[in-house]
């Protein structure tokens, strides 16, 4: 088939490099692509009960979804979680519609609740590690990344209406949310303290952290 019979075909296909022509994926699969890329890009994964949350999506058919976009090598699967790839980044960006340009995206800003200093001798993936796939309070494992500024990593509700992130970089621990709502930034502070607190005892069961280890931790609340 040539390029110009692509018009005829009553799927959205389109041509990426070196002539190879790939079929632009759309409902529930468009979706979760575009759920990889719009959260860490591709320097971060996704857990597939993070996805699912987030997209409110049934197991089986996001277990589906996921099949076929690894199938397609638009996302790679790394240990449990997703991540959006090369290839899969390419068809997102080709295959944007002229009209989302003019189009003005919501943003939220995120909230910082708690900064506290982490103990020098822990590492940064020490630190990850701790933390990485678990739960605390209301909150579910999300998915993290990593760049050169440090790690993120992000839990959110059953729902998906709030997002929590841990952000570990130059010696510091900072938890930041997306809470719109008092109900919200109350479960958002109370989680924030339950990852300090996983932190602390993590590391003081190692000898890593003194006792004064509170002292290096802050408060902020919306007002």
């Amino acid at each position: 088939m040539s390029p110009s019979d692509l018009g005829s075909q009553s799927k959205e296909l389109l041509l990426v490099q070196d002539d190879e022509i790939v079929e632009v994926p759309s409902g529930n699969d468009l979706a979760v692509l575009q759920e990889l890329a719009d959260s860490f890009g591709d320097i971060g994964a996704l857990s597939f009960q993070g996805i699912r949350r987030k997209l409110g999506l049934h197991q089986e058919t996001l277990s589906r979804s996921l099949r076929r976009l690894e199938r397609d090598g638009l996302i790679d699967k790394c240990d449990s979680d997703y991540k959006i790839s090369r290839k899969g980044s390419e068809i997102l960006s080709r295959g944007k519609r002229k009209s989302d340009s003019n189009s003005m995206p919501h943003v939220t800003f995120p909230i910082p609740i708690l900064r506290t200093i982490l103990p020098p001798q822990a590492t940064e993936f020490e630190i990850e590690s701790a933390l990485s796939h678990k739960w605390f309070g209301s909150l579910r494992w999300y998915g993290s990344s990593r760049g050169e500024d440090g790690a993120i990593l992000s839990w959110t509700t059953d729902d998906g209406k709030l997002r929590l992130s841990a952000r570990i970089s130059d010696g510091y621990l900072t938890v930041e949310s997306e809470a719109t709502t008092k109900d919200s930034m109350d479960i958002a502070i109370k989680a924030a303290y339950e990852i300090f607190d996983h932190v602390s005892k993590a590391f003081k069961y190692r000898d890593m952290i003194p006792s004064n280890e509170r002292q290096g931790s802050s408060l902020i609340r919306a007002g």
